[in-house]
């Protein structure tokens, strides 16, 4: 099986797919393969937070609205 996200290395198979949590390449974990995904990245600047992509099942067909970028600061809600 091959894809752009892809990475053999020794002897298993990792992912770079950014909304596949788990790094893992397989069916069950990647995100371009399944209609909803969620992927998590620190965001971006010196002030942290991180940067929460949804994918939405509607828009299948149109790559670039598929996805939806959140970035939450640094400040967490739990108390």
């Amino acid at each position: 099986s091959q894809n752009a996200y892809i990475v053999k290395r020794k002897g298993v198979q990792f992912s770079r797919d950014p909304l596949n949590l788990v790094n893992l390449h397989s069916r069950k974990h990647g995100g371009f393969v399944n209609t909803k995904a969620v992927g998590i990245s620190p965001a971006e600047g010196d002030k942290g937070g991180v940067t929460i992509v949804t994918k939405k099942a509607g828009n299948a067909q149109r790559p670039a609205a598929a996805s939806q970028s959140t970035i939450n600061g640094s400040k967490s809600n739990r108390k």
